[in-house]
């Protein structure tokens, strides 16, 4: 297959088992085409060069980014690079960053298979896909004032 396609996975992350497990799950789907894996941003930006066009699955608190800006830069030098951010934990000023970025899909790194594909679908598809803990984060102070009513 071209490296050139919408189907290009590129993974940008330090963490071993994560970026091992992703490997496997993206080249046993072949829907998808495994176009390179990068644990520092320098190796990310010679894969990008490559690539040009595909999915970005990557961990902003997990790479050498200088903060988030770093994925508005990828954005902004490789607009048909898609970005699908899967994190340990993400605060609610990170998601209205990346949400102000266009940055409209994210996940926890605890998501199983079929979430993960959901997530990677959705993104190549430029829908918006949270996880239900993402959902949750966002919502809190609803569900917070919403019990609080109901118990007055």
């Amino acid at each position: 297959m071209s490296t050139d396609k919408i189907n290009n996975v590129i993974i940008a992350d330090s963490q071993f088992l994560v970026v091992e497990s992703l490997k496997s799950l993206i080249e046993s789907d072949g829907r998808y085409v495994l176009a390179g894996v990068a644990d520092t941003q320098s190796d990310l930006y010679k894969i990008l060069d490559s690539v040009r066009s595909g999915l970005l699955i990557t961990d902003f608190a997990n790479i050498d980014y200088n903060g988030i800006n770093d994925l508005k830069n990828i954005r902004q030098e490789y607009p048909q690079i898609l970005i699908l951010i899967l994190t340990n934990s993400i605060s609610k000023t990170e998601f209205s960053e990346f949400s102000r970025l266009g940055i409209k899909n994210i996940i926890y790194k605890n998501a199983d298979k079929e979430e993960i594909f959901s997530a990677i679908k959705s993104t190549l598809k430029r829908r918006k896909f949270y996880s239900d803990e993402i959902l949750d984060l966002l919502l809190d102070p609803i569900r917070s004032e919403e019990r609080r009513v109901g118990k007055e």
